[in-house]
């Protein structure tokens, strides 16, 4: 059985998609998400822009 996941922002639900996905990967099959792969990196126009306002 599967739990779900809760996040309460869309940064959060991302960040615990690919915790979830890199440490129990789903074997044989292919991922759902853009955030599968362990060596990708996240790099959408919202997580840029947060980054880029913590440093200012």
């Amino acid at each position: 059985m599967r739990q779900a996941i809760r996040a309460s922002s869309p940064h959060e639900l991302a960040h615990a998609v690919l915790c979830r996905e890199m440490y129990f990967p789903a074997h044989d099959c292919i991922a759902a998400t853009a955030f599968a792969s362990r060596c990708r990196r996240i790099t959408s126009a919202h997580t840029v822009r947060r980054t880029n306002e913590a440093i200012s």
